[in-house]
């Protein structure tokens, strides 16, 4: 049993076992062959104060934000988390099946439980490292409390007419698709990797020259790879992400990554922009431009939520989803609506009903709720605790059973609890409590 279940189950076990394993959500277009084992990430921390999170690019990793974890170490606990792509390719062990971004983000957030950083944290990315970034974030936006985007390479936001036509940006995106998971990586693939993001002047070293070792580390890097131009996510999901987030664009950037910078910036709704000297590699080569930066960016919202200056925090996304949920689930109820309760229960949705009886695996039209007229139900949401893909929901329930039932007329309040697990990137109820409080004549 996962860390977030074994919670649940100790905060429930009075009222009901929740059975079934945990499934990570997919987007990518390409379906494993099998369910990944759970992994999580090799991590460095250097320094003392507040977790900043910082993911490096596809082909530098952790390494390449090791000076700026120095230069951040006197006032923030900064956290360098390796890549499973770099961390196999080094150990010249093979990526996990079905490798993919949301492999990389579902590591990511192990990795954090492990370090106890369950509270939000300030995550910054550079490249591959802000595509897994963006991607934790948009399906974990309760553990961000700001988001610093260097670059990523998230293709999916581009309009397909407007990908169709762009030469730049699709010869990239064939070029990645040449990095398999058990792929070996050429030196010319290499070179051709880094024309396309500008440094057109790349030639291999010979195996006696200087930076050979880090040539060889960096084209090793390239496998899986094809987990960039396979990823694919909804465009709308990014307005709902209301956390501060930073776009750091170099200024002599390839045309590509630009124009995804201003995707990205025009649908964020709390979207700062920064431009750094240089490339597609300013976040590394301008280092103290950087964090100079980041620095300012933490301490706008640090300072600003500090001091009151906000109205307040913005609605949490994901308790905003709960909430609609929790309606829409009470209506489906009432109205004996088969196919959204089908959509909304978990296949192994499990209950322990007022009537003192534990129902599970049933499926809707054979629930024994839905078979008792009621002449209303409401249902009021009165505390949500957000667990990552967990989300436990707790409130009242009033309910006037129908003719020919007990207590027919009367007003029913009962108190209920719900567990909503995210499967596949939708919100499941996968539990529920519910025990009558009173009865009114």
């Amino acid at each position: 049993m996962n860390r977030a279940n074994a919670t649940v189950a100790f905060w429930l076990l009075p009222f009901f076992l929740v059975a079934g394993c945990q499934k990570a959500p997919r987007s990518e277009a390409e379906a494993p062959a099998q369910e990944p084992a759970p992994v999580a990430l090799r991590t460095l921390t250097e320094g003392q104060g507040p977790p900043v999170v910082m993911l490096g690019g596809g082909t530098g990793g952790a390494a390449a934000f090791a000076p700026h974890a120095q230069a951040l170490a006197k006032d923030f606990r900064v956290v360098r988390p390796q890549s499973l792509r770099i961390e196999r390719a080094q150990s010249k062990q093979p990526l996990p099946p079905g490798y993919a971004i949301k492999t990389e983000s579902a590591a990511l957030a192990r990795s954090l439980d492990q370090l106890g950083l369950v509270e939000p944290v300030d995550l910054a990315g550079h490249s591959f490292g802000a595509l897994v970034a963006l991607d934790f974030a948009l399906d974990r936006p309760d553990r961000v409390r700001t988001l610093v985007l260097a670059e990523p390479p998230a293709f999916w936001v581009v309009p397909p007419e407007e990908f169709r036509t762009a030469e730049e940006m699709r010869g990239m995106v064939e070029l990645l698709r040449t990095f398999g998971p058990a792929d070996e990586p050429t030196d010319e693939q290499l070179v051709q990797f880094q024309s396309r993001l500008g440094r057109k002047e790349v030639k291999p070293p010979a195996p006696a020259q200087p930076g050979w070792a880090d040539w060889v580390s960096r084209r090793s890097a390239l496998r899986g790879l094809s987990a960039v131009a396979n990823h694919t996510d909804e465009p709308g999901r990014l307005t709902t992400l209301r956390v501060p987030v930073l776009i750091v664009t170099g200024k002599d950037t390839v045309e590509f990554h630009r124009r995804i910078n201003d995707i990205l910036a025009a649908s964020l709704p709390v979207a700062e922009r920064v431009e750094l000297t240089g490339g597609h590699g300013a976040p590394v080569a301008a280092r103290d431009e950087f964090v100079s930066e980041l620095r300012a960016f933490l301490a706008r919202h640090r300072d600003t939520r500090q001091a009151g200056a906000n109205p307040g925090p913005a609605p949490d996304p994901v308790e905003a989803e709960i909430k609609r949920l929790e309606q829409l689930e009470a209506k489906a109820f009432l109205e004996r609506d088969i196919p959204t309760l089908s959509k909304l229960w978990d296949a192994k949705y499990v209950v322990n009903n007022p009537d003192n009886k534990i129902v599970a695996g049933v499926s809707p039209k054979e629930r024994p709720g839905l078979q008792k007229p009621r002449s209303s139900f409401t249902r009021e949401v009165e505390r949500l605790t957000v667990r990552g893909d967990l989300v436990i929901s707790m409130g009242g329930e009033t309910i006037v059973p129908g003719d020919g039932e007990p207590h027919a007329g009367k007003t029913v309040h009962r108190r209920y609890t719900h567990v909503w697990q995210r499967v596949e990137g939708e919100w499941k109820l996968i539990a529920r409590h519910a025990n009558v409080s009173r009865i009114d004549p």
